[in-house]
């Protein structure tokens, strides 16, 4: 962009998701709270029927972010950061897996620059505290 100014409707932005999850033998639910620069959506559902485990539970309410996300502010979102407190599943997005690279690259829209080989971010509960 050359010499303008870009308005809201033009700007992308990065949207923060701040995810966690339940689970026991009674079910398994997960909420997220998503903000950007153009507001904030907080969200709660059941984990899908196969969810089997607490870290299951807790990957459903990061893939329920990341849609929550896509779905309310679309192709304006620049990227997402996940926040969790699940160290399993921090390990388990932000570890290079023998053969996983070529996976992530793979899945990435064309032109994205750093797509497949970025980080997930992810918080302690406390460091989430303080957010309005």
């Amino acid at each position: 962009m050359t010499g303008r100014l870009l308005t809201s409707s033009e700007s992308r932005f990065w949207v923060t998701c701040y995810t966690d999850a339940s689970f026991g033998p009674s079910g398994a639910g997960w909420a997220v709270w998503a903000r950007c620069v153009e507001g904030r959506v907080v969200r709660r559902g059941a984990c899908p029927g196969y969810v089997t485990s607490s870290l299951e539970a807790e990957l459903a309410a990061i893939f329920a972010g990341v849609f929550v996300a896509c779905r309310t502010w679309g192709a304006r979102i620049r990227g997402v950061v996940v926040r969790t407190d699940c160290q399993a599943a921090i390990h388990l997005l932000t570890t290079d897996h023998e053969g996983a690279q070529g996976r992530r690259s793979a899945c990435a829209p064309p032109g994205v620059p750093g797509a497949g080989g970025g980080r997930a971010s992810a918080a302690s509960p406390s460091q989430a505290q303080g957010l309005s």
